[in-house]
């Protein structure tokens, strides 16, 4: 068995340009044959990104900068939400891998495959802090998730924001999931990346767009509840928030006692209020915010100068003076454009030696196997009750298959005001139910209908479901997590929605060369159904083979 000695870190800078990538960009790095092995599952790409989004100012339509502007990137995939595309080349050419889809697979891994207790530590390497993207794991009660724009000081001044809330440049590592570099595998796996007998490699990275990649964050309003818990009331930025009547002339804005209330006075909820004062909100001090009357139209445009909490309620006090009286408004966070800047991106590869190089040489030459995926794309028109998907997948030692269901009007919206990206977190319809049966060769697995609610109860087949689920991850991760519970409330297929089929038992693998896989998929309402995007990713092992006399690199699947 060959082990691996650590050597030391290599930093490959981009060719080209070293910095200053923004979205839907190509970084490219070039791994010479100097750097011989590598241990691909330590190694990791380091970026420095700064939130470069702008508010829309409704009077003029101009964007204007904010000395806040609460957005963070997608929850579940941290880091990993700035990659569409990841492809690995040897230098000659040869395509080794080639994950497209790449940060919608990763938002898969990670909520799957990771226990809540992880994100502790992954928010502060990576950025992930949550199962998905729901807005509790956006909240600003979460640190986590405050790279960007740190809380305000609360502590010189009771219930008082003090000091602003200036973006600044935030780090994170990110781990390179290909199979190549054993990202994708049993834990316990390790071997090392033969750089050197393939001639050198190319990693490419292809951003994504800033609108996917990012999203709001969102406030954590709460009250006491009629049971006498805590209650929270979470809102995304964009979404307007009541306040008290207001008058031409003030200088303060009162968020109402519907949305935060902080009257009650048990121990338990008067700690909280100590201890979040004005940090529980969106609204910081450089903010800047729309109002509107009590129908809902936009009224005017104001600049937060300090928020705090005075009596029950959290009061802004504003810039200038209001100049509309208003009964029964609102005020939201002005409507955002996304934007970022990656002023800095290095791949920091591990160099290693392999105890005995001449038998992993040999063992090249011979072809070593390792683990891929890759992605096949489907439509679904609308209103079309039932699909039969045929899968193409040419492949002959295939695992299982992961399909993710997107929605075609979401793909390319930016997490705002309840919506989501349904790119990166593909989600069932609201309260629609789904039945699925994948067919194979005569094979229909399971062998009967799965019918699929986002209400768990004895109607539907969520358990079936989910046990299909542990079963398709176990060839690339053990599945951990399931669904996503947080604050004590249970969540069904809260997870980035995954509609699995496992090919093959975990040591074996299964011939799709001359079969192909067909996805039986029934919604529960035809006219309420929308048009998908299904991103269907295989799972599979390879085979890379390399003569070093020769030069020869070959990848056989």
């Amino acid at each position: 068995m060959t082990t691996l000695s650590n050597v030391r870190y290599s930093s490959i800078l981009p060719m080209g340009k070293t910095g200053d990538y923004t979205e839907e960009q190509k970084v490219q790095f070039e791994m010479p044959p100097e750097i011989g092995y590598i241990d691909g599952k330590q190694s990791y790409l380091y970026m420095e990104v700064e939130n470069t989004s702008t508010v829309k100012n409704s009077s003029t339509g101009a964007a204007q900068a904010s000395t806040h502007i609460p957005v963070m990137l997608q929850p579940h995939l941290g880091a990993s939400a700035l990659v569409r595309r990841l492809q690995l080349t040897s230098k000659n050419g040869v395509e080794l891998e080639d994950i497209d889809g790449y940060n919608t697979y990763v938002g898969m891994l990670n909520s799957y495959t990771h226990d809540r207790d992880e994100y502790q530590a992954m928010g502060l390497v990576e950025g992930v802090v949550g199962h998905s993207a729901r807005k509790d794991n956006r909240s600003v009660l979460n640190p986590a998730v405050h790279y960007f724009s740190p809380q305000p000081d609360t502590e010189k001044t009771a219930n008082e924001a003090v000091g602003g809330n200036v973006s600044i440049t935030a780090s994170f590592c990110m781990p390179i999931h290909l199979g190549l570099f054993s990202g994708l595998g049993d834990n316990d796996e390790k071997q090392a990346y033969p750089n050197l007998p393939i001639g050198g490699s190319i990693l490419n990275v292809y951003l994504e767009q800033a609108k996917v990649a990012l999203c709001e964050m969102a406030s954590a309003f709460y009250k006491e509840s009629a049971d006498g818990d805590t209650e929270f009331n979470f809102k995304d930025a964009s979404e307007r928030v009541n306040v008290d009547d207001y008058t031409a002339g003030d200088s303060t804005i009162k968020i109402k006692i519907d949305e935060q209330d902080f009257s009650s006075a048990s121990p338990q909820f008067q700690q909280l209020k100590l201890q979040h004062s004005a940090a529980i909100s969106v609204f910081k001090q450089g903010s800047v915010i729309e109002l509107f009357d009590n129908a809902g139209t936009f009224s005017e445009e104001a600049t937060v100068k300090d928020v705090k909490i005075n009596g029950n309620q959290l009061e802004l006090e504003l810039n200038a003076n209001v100049g509309n009286t208003v009964a029964g408004g609102s005020i939201r966070v002005g409507t955002i454009t996304p934007a970022f800047n990656i002023s800095k991106i290095e791949l920091r590869v591990l160099e290693t030696v392999p105890s005995n190089p001449q038998a992993l040489r040999a063992a090249v030459n011979n072809g070593i196997n390792y683990k891929s995926v890759l992605l096949n794309k489907l439509s679904q028109a609308s209103a079309l009750k039932n699909s039969i998907l045929n899968i193409p997948a040419s492949m002959t030692r295939a695992l299982s298959i992961f399909t993710a269901p997107c929605i075609q009007d979401d793909l390319e919206t930016f997490t705002a005001g309840g919506s989501t990206n349904s790119l990166v977190y593909p989600q069932l319809e609201s309260n629609l139910t789904f039945d699925y049966q994948y067919q194979v060769r005569q094979f229909l697995i399971p062998n009967r209908k799965v019918s699929i609610a986002n209400i768990a109860n004895n109607t539907n087949d969520n358990a079936i479901l989910y046990q299909q689920q542990q079963m398709a991850f176990r060839p690339v991760c053990e599945a951990r997590c399931l669904n996503d519970t947080i604050n004590g409330n249970n969540a069904p297929l809260s997870n980035p929605v995954c509609i699995p089929l496992m090919l093959a038992p975990v040591g074996s693998s299964y011939r799709l060369l001359d079969s192909e896989p067909q996805l039986r998929y029934t919604s529960s309402d035809a006219g309420n159904t929308k048009a998908k995007l299904f991103h269907i990713y295989v799972n599979h092992i390879r085979t890379l083979k390399a003569n070093a006399s020769t030069g020869a690199v070959e990848v056989i699947m």
